[in-house]
């Protein structure tokens, strides 16, 4: 089957501050590995807090405002999919992107695609698994010499205790900040109207009369939530 796993790594904000803005919290459940489906958190020696998820889906990084998490601190993110040979990397610091790797057997060929200010081990990294024919191992290679964690091996603590916590929505909303905004002057142009709740509580929802040409939803409301992240806004159809 092969390894399917997708993790954050944060250093330099406190794990009670990454849990509030991610809406998560811990559970008091521990294993050695993050548990399919879910998120666990470990705290590595290094000072990084790793948020795991062990499942092929991207719902993780789909669902975490990368930007506003890395602002005052650094960030890396990975993904893999060792059965098809299929891995990317990201660095954050400070609100912004620093750099990316992507291996696609698909589309970047017989190397690594970097961008951005890549970390100084890069070439090195690439020169050794270049004969090896293992190029999918680049991305995770380098954000394992910068977190020191690597996904099939079991994470290193300082503490005398299975490594991973289990993570659960905490049920507070996220913040999204200015990016609804975006998003509310989007529906608006698009002929949505605002809905307030009856009871004057809760989010507001947008709704149209009648189908808008090349709008599939009728109504768009912050309904949708994640059990294992942060949460996220969803459209709802309706009849």
């Amino acid at each position: 089957m092969g390894a399917k796993e997708n993790w954050i790594a944060v250093r330099g904000k406190s794990a009670e501050m990454v849990f509030a803005e991610m809406g998560l919290r811990p559970t008091g459940e521990r294993s050695e590995f993050p548990d399919i489906g879910t998120c666990s958190a470990a705290m590595l020696p290094g000072g990084w807090l790793l948020i795991a998820q062990g499942h092929d889906s991207q719902e993780l990084l789909a669902a975490t405002d990368l930007p506003r998490l890395s602002r005052g601190c650094d960030l890396v993110t990975c993904s893999l999919l060792e059965n098809v040979a299929w891995s990317k990397a990201t660095g954050w610091s400070d609100g912004r992107q620093t750099w990316s790797i992507t291996y696609d057997p698909e589309s970047t060929g017989a190397m690594a695609e970097g961008e951005g200010d890549l970390p100084p081990g890069f070439p090195a990294i690439c020169e050794r698994l270049w004969p090896t024919g293992d190029l999918w191992q680049i991305p995770v290679d380098m954000a394992e010499e910068l977190t020191g964690y690597l996904y099939c091996r079991m994470a290193e603590t300082d503490r005398d205790e299975p490594a991973f916590e289990g993570l659960v929505s905490d049920g507070t909303p996220p913040d999204f900040g200015d990016a609804l905004d975006v998003v509310a002057a989007g529906l608006d142009a698009a002929g949505f109207v605002r809905v307030s709740p009856p009871d004057g509580a809760g989010p507001t929802d947008f709704a149209a009369d009648t189908a808008l040409p090349g709008v599939r939803a009728r109504t768009w409301s912050r309904t949708g939530r994640s059990t294992t992240t942060a949460g996220y806004w969803s459209t709802v159809i309706s009849n």
